[in-house]
């Protein structure tokens, strides 16, 4: 192992994509995802927020429990409490290298419970 590589697979990194529908966001993204897929050995989740478009948006629970199924935690270790949910995840992503790619967010509220810490 390199001197830095340890320090790397520590570090989070976050993107943002904005801009008006229909502009290729969300194909810039998966494309990119495709292209890095070896910078993430430990593999790639894609949640669609629902923020804009027919229908409710997700909300953050419910995004978290699909990030955490994903992960293959078990339904019955997915506490119902928000937070909760969001300390799983976080322990869940600890000392992994993937990908999360969190499709048309509808405002920072509905991303905040979902990002790691």
């Amino acid at each position: 192992m390199r001197p830095d590589e340890g320090e790397a697979t520590r570090l989070v990194r976050i993107a943002v994509i904005t801009g008006t529908a229909g502009v290729g966001k969300t194909a810039l993204a998966v494309h990119w995802g495709h292209r890095m897929v070896r910078s993430f050995p430990d593999g790639q989740l894609y949640v669609n927020l629902r923020g804009f478009g027919p229908g409710s948006p997700l909300e953050p629970a419910t995004a978290l429990e699909v990030l955490l199924q994903g992960l293959d935690v078990a339904a019955e270790r997915i506490p119902a409490e928000l937070d909760a949910r969001s300390a799983l995840l976080r322990s869940a992503l600890a000392n992994r290298r993937l990908l999360i790619v969190l499709d048309n967010a509808r405002d920072v509220s509905q991303v905040r419970p979902l990002l790691p810490s």
